[in-house]
Formats: C-alpha cells, sequence, structure tokens
C-alpha cells in the first residue's frame, strides 16, 4: 500500500527510531543499502524479501536511476497487492542519501510514500567521539558539507564554509581528504586548528584520529583510514583527542564471534555490542522441532498424572506452548503440576507464559537440578507422581539420573534436536569469522552449548587457531569439558552460568588488556 524511506541511522541499530522499528517488523520487502547493520534486517518477518543494493562509494550494486526503477516496481506491487515496502538508507534519508530523488521518482509514478527520518552520522558519530558540535563560548554554528556533491554540481566553497561556520562537519570525504583540506587551508584557516576524523563511527570497530588540519590528511593516510568516515574541523574537534564514553566501553574495539541460533544470537549479540564490541554471528545449531511428536502428545494427555514438569532449556518451553497451542490447549493443562526450570533463562522463558516457576537450582547445570529437585520431592514430600523432563533430544541424561539415583520416579519426553543449520546460513558467516582471525582481528569465540562447539569445530578447524591470540569463552562447565576435546582451553568461564554473567566475564578479561 505504501513506500516508505526510514533512516537506519549511523551504524549502531540500537539509534533507529521506533517508527523505523516497527515498519522493518512489518515490512513485505526491505530494499537497503552497505552501510545498514545486519542486525537490523534480523528484525524482518522470515518471509519478507530482502534487496541489497550495495551503495558503497564508487562501488554501486545498482545506479541509482535502476534503484528508483526497482522502487517504483515494487511500490506498484505493493499497491496491487496491499504490501508495504521499506527502503532502508544509512542516516537519515534526506541528508546526502539521495533520498529525495528516491521520493521524487515515486511522487511522479504517482506513488503513495512516507519519509522516516533517521539519526545523521553528522552528529551521531561527533558525540560517539566525544565530539559536541556546539559549545557555548567555543561554537555556536556547525556547516554540513559532503565531500562528493555529484555530477553537474560546483565543490563546495570551503574556504567561505570554513569562515562562516565555527564547526565543519565533512561527510563522504575519505577519499579526498587531502584536496579538501588543502582547500579551507589555502582560505586562510589556521594550520594548527583542531581536527578530527572518525571512521566506522558508532561501531565497535570505530577509529579516530586527531590531528591539526594541515597534517591530519598524511596521517589518516599513513594510519590507512578509509571510508565510511567523517571530518570535523573546528575547536570543538580537539575534544576528541581524550577517549569518549563510547571508547571506554570495556569492550571496545573488541571482535567477538556468538555461535547460537540464528533465532538467539541477537539477544546475546546485543548485550556485547552494548558493551562496545562488534560481533560475529555464525549460528552452529538450529532448532529444529520434532514433528509427529507422539511421545509428546502422549505425555500431554495424561498431563494430571505429573506432580513435577522439568524444563532444560528456553527451546524446550516455546516448542512445549507451541505444541499445547497446536493442540488447542493452554497452560491449564498443567493443572497442579510443579514447574522446575534449569537457569534463569529458561525461567525468563516460563514468566513469558505467565508460569512462574517452582523451582530453580543455585547451579544452572543438570546435575544440580536433579540433585535439589530430588530433595524439594523426597524430603518435602511433594511428589504425588512421576516427574516429567522435556528436553532435547541429544541432551546428557543427568539431571533423569541423578533423580532415579534419589528415588524417584522420571519420564522423558524429546522436543526438539539441535542439528548444524543449512550450509547456506553459516558458509558466509564462517568466510566472515576466517577473515578475522587471518587479520587479528577476532578476539573471542563464545559457546552457551556443547552442541555449538561440536559444530564450530565441524566448520572452523582447531588448526586454524594455532598461533592465534583468541579467548574462548564458555556459559558453564559442561561446555567448557567439551571445548577440551577439540584443544583449546576455555579462557573465561563465569561463575553464574547466564548471558549477562558470561557478557561480564568477557568484559572483565578483554576490558584489562590481557
Amino acid at each position: 500500500m505504501c513506500t516508505y524511506l526510514v533512516g537506519a541511522g549511523p551504524g549502531d541499530e540500537g539509534l533507529l527510531t521506533v517508527k523505523g522499528l516497527e515498519l522493518l517488523k512489518k515490512a513485505d520487502v526491505i530494499i537497503y543499502d552497505h552501510l545498514v547493520s545486519p542486525a537490523l534486517l534480523g528484525l524482518a518477518r522470515p518471509e519478507c524479501k530482502l534487496i541489497y543494493v550495495g551503495k558503497q562509494a564508487g562501488r554501486h550494486t545498482l545506479p541509482q536511476l535502476e534503484i528508483n526503477s526497482l522502487l517504483i516496481k515494487e511500490g506498484l506491487r505493493a499497491r496491487e497487492n496491499g504490501s508495504e515496502v521499506v527502503r532502508l538508507k544509512g542516516g537519515d534519508p534526506f541528508l546526502f542519501g539521495r533520498g529525495g530523488e528516491e521520493a521524487e521518482a515515486l511522487l511522479q509514478a504517482g506513488l503513495q510514500f512516507e519519509v522516516v527520518p533517521g539519526v545523521s552520522s553528522a552528529w551521531a558519530v561527533a558525540a560517539y567521539a566525544g565530539i559536541p558540535l556546539t559549545l557555548r563560548g567555543v561554537s555556536s554554528s556547525v556547516a554540513l558539507v559532503t565531500g562528493q556533491p555529484g555530477a553537474g554540481l560546483p565543490s563546495p566553497d570551503w574556504g567561505a564554509l570554513a569562515q562562516s561556520a565555527d564547526t565543519l562537519v565533512v561527510l563522504m570525504g575519505a577519499a579526498r581528504l587531502h584536496e579538501i583540506c588543502g582547500q579551507i587551508l589555502l582560505a586562510g584557516i589556521n594550520p594548527d586548528t583542531p581536527s578530527a576524523l572518525i571512521e566506522w563511527g558508532t561501531l565497535g570497530r570505530q577509529r579516530k584520529l586527531t590531528a591539526g588540519l594541515s597534517c591530519i590528511a598524511e596521517k589518516a593516510g599513513a594510519a590507512g583510514f578509509s571510508s565510511p568516515a567523517v571530518l570535523i574541523v573546528g575547536q570543538v574537534a580537539g575534544f576528541g583527542e581524550q577517549p569518549s564514553w563510547f571508547e571506554r566501553k570495556p569492550l571496545f574495539g573488541r571482535t567477538i564471534a556468538v555461535t547460537r541460533s540464528m533465532a538467539q544470537a541477537g539477544e546475546f549479540s546485543s548485550l556485547l555490542r552494548s558493551m562496545g564490541a562488534m560481533t560475529i554471528e555464525l549460528p552452529c545449531i538450529e532448532i529444529r522441532p520434532i514433528t509427529e511428536n507422539s511421545p509428546l502428545k502422549s505425555a500431554l494427555n495424561k498431563m494430571k498424572d505429573y506432580s513435577w514438569v522439568v524444563f532444560t532449556s528456553a527451546n524446550g518451553v516455546n516448542i512445549f506452548w507451541d505444541m499445547l497451542s497446536s493442540m488447542d490447549l493452554d497452560s491449564r493443562l498443567l493443572g497442579a503440576a510443579k514447574v522446575a526450570a534449569i537457569g534463569p533463562g529458561t525461567a525468563d522463558a516460563l514468566h513469558k507464559r505467565f508460569i512462574k516457576p517452582d523451582f530453580v537450582p543455585d547451579v544452572y547445570v543438570s546435575e544440580a537440578l536433579g540433585r535439589e529437585l530430588a530433595e524439594q520431592i523426597t524430603v518435602k514430600g511433594g511428589a504425588v507422581g512421576p516427574v516429567l523432563i522435556a528436553r532435547s533430544r541429544l541432551a546428557r541424561t543427568a539431571l533423569e539420573d541423578e533423580l532415579r539415583l534419589a528415588g524417584v520416579q522420571a519420564e522423558t519426553v524429546s522436543l526438539y534436536d539441535t542439528v548444524l543449520p543449512p550450509e547456506e546460513i553459516w558458509a558466509p558467516r564462517a568466510d566472515e569469522l576466517r577473515t578475522a582471525l587471518r587479520a587479528d582481528r577476532l578476539d573471542a569465540v563464545t559457546f552457551c552449548s556443547a552442541s555449538a562447539v561440536d559444530n564450530f569445530f565441524k566448520l572452523i578447524s582447531p588448526e586454524e587457531f594455532a598461533d592465534k591470540r583468541v579467548c574462548f569463552a564458555c556459559i558453564g562447565p559442561i561446555t567448557a569439558e567439551r571445548l577440551k576435546k577439540y584443544g583449546p582451553a576455555c579462557t573465561v568461564q563465569p561463575d553464574d552460568y547466564s548471558l549477562p554473567a558470561l557478557a561480564l566475564a568477557l568484559g572483565r578479561y578483554l576490558g584489562s588488556g590481557t
């Protein structure tokens, strides 16, 4: 029905607007550029059509006229079938983003569209670099200019801009940095004027260079700075000489591999990115519900016989309730049965189903759950029937072994398998990880299950980590023990076997400069 020109922001997906978030979640088609965060695309519905148009400096997958034609084609189709199209553009669509041209093309085609402004890199990157573009007594005016004016337009009057504004912000100027700085100097600007160049601003790979105007281009070339980068010229740029609030985050500049399933990686990746890290999501497991699950249906049909129902993962909780829904049942089926969860993640999944677990062990492993639950049952006399354990088909038998050892009757029902995802999902992520590894940019690999460890080393040979300083972090002792099978030792393991604790432990270890 409508085409939306949405600003994706400067890179950090947390800077997407609320309206942009809502549109991404319900879009039928998303047409996106090179600098759009992959995390934003992860918000799309599985059936959403994703179209990459690759707007990189000097390397466009599609020329602008073809992008306009694509927008019109998808817009016409949307008008016919009632769908919605999102054109996702880096920064703000109407600030040096050619969104005006796309809006004009849609208008001329008679198509309805809306513009959703985005946070521009012009001020977001400065903020993440610790540079206030205006400051009382220092800067009361800002000029924004593009380093690529486009065909048919004259080059900006750099001298006039520098003379008229206290602070000059140049976007898309990295390729012409020597020329731009030279033109500003020709206008008589003091060669020692503080300047800052920020590459990949707002992301964990952000780099910042501060220097006088006369030498910043030479220093940037020597340091290998390239696009995307923002140049700031003016007295306020001097504030960039000190590490910013963003650059002080414990995992800033670190690259961490997340091996959870595609459906679950986002939560942990967001947590790591909030601590300043860059993440590579390499899904090493896929949760595949067991279809035609007769044992589960049989257990549900005799639920009144069970005294306890035990869940060993959030996946198990979700699949259990999906099965209830498919049978037109709900939580009332649990009746008087008490509910146990192996840890806080599983407990949180139950809370979302409006079930408060009756028991969570002090240590989040199967052995502790079995021992402590057996004590609850035998000491307090709470058992009037067997215990139902709902878990993965490949899960260890430690839980039921502990219960049976204590004389507690336990029945197990398998809800799902953990398998290696299809090659088209993991292959490009594995290539990305290898590239970072070879360039010595990979700092850590994280594991949240033994299955993830097994599948990871099916994709990446342990030998590839030889002579590399890569930290291996495991959520708990069972996962760490599985890692030993392949050679590497677990460097980081939290005392509390949870995702927040694992992230904090990584922050302490890598943030210390180890």
